[in-house]
């Protein structure tokens, strides 16, 4: 059975430990520390459009901080020959379906309860790219880098950052402490690469 990059990716982030070691590993230290014990959670349902999908995969996940309190992690994998100047366009719609249906969901949940709270908050969601594209990603990762700006402008316009692994840059010894994870990632550094090298030996010894 033959697997696009999209179904492989979502079949490696089913494997046991490998979500959550992409998240422990990949996020900023300062949202590690924050996360409380435990796997993440798998969201049902996709947020990329449709148009998209045979380059795109993205998963959201459930995780509880020590606080007690719920964030989401939006993971969204790019597996295009290079990096996309408009990811953080295309971010934000995502992440606003996201909130939307979160949003709605919460609504639905109260059923026919008290009227909402106007001072509601929503959950934060965090933004990590997986990217495995043969050239280095040299696009801007803050969604302000798509404004025609200065930097006193930009400082007032809505912002957020993008987190990224760059896969292709990864030393293959430190791709990840899971070795299902490391051995996929590994897989996907190469696969839009044509000069393979010796990557069953590498694989291997991993």
């Amino acid at each position: 059975m033959h697997l696009t990059h999209d179904g492989f990716f979502k079949s490696l982030m089913e494997e046991p430990g490998a979500a959550g070691a992409l998240l422990r590993e990949r996020l900023p230290p300062e949202v590690v520390a924050q996360l409380a014990p435990g796997e993440p959670e798998l969201v049902d349902g996709t947020f990329v459009d449709k148009e998209l999908r045979e380059t795109r995969s993205d998963r959201l996940y459930r995780v509880k901080l020590l606080t007690g309190e719920t964030a989401f992690i939006y993971c969204l994998v790019e597996h295009k020959s290079s990096s996309d100047p408009r990811i953080g366009l295309q971010l934000l719609g995502y992440l606003t379906r996201v909130w939307e249906r979160l949003d709605k969901e919460a609504d639905e949940a109260r059923g026919g309860g008290p009227p909402r709270s106007p001072n509601r908050s929503l959950p934060p969601v965090i933004a990590l790219v997986v990217y495995h594209g043969a050239e280095p990603w040299a696009a801007p990762l803050r969604f302000s880098g798509v404004f025609d700006c200065n930097d006193e402008v930009r400082r007032n316009v809505l912002d957020f950052p993008i987190h990224l692994v760059d896969v292709g840059r990864v030393d293959e010894s430190t791709l990840s402490g899971n070795p299902q994870l490391s051995v996929g990632l590994l897989l996907l550094k190469y696969a839009t690469r044509t000069d393979k090298g010796d990557v069953v030996e590498t694989v291997t010894a991993l």
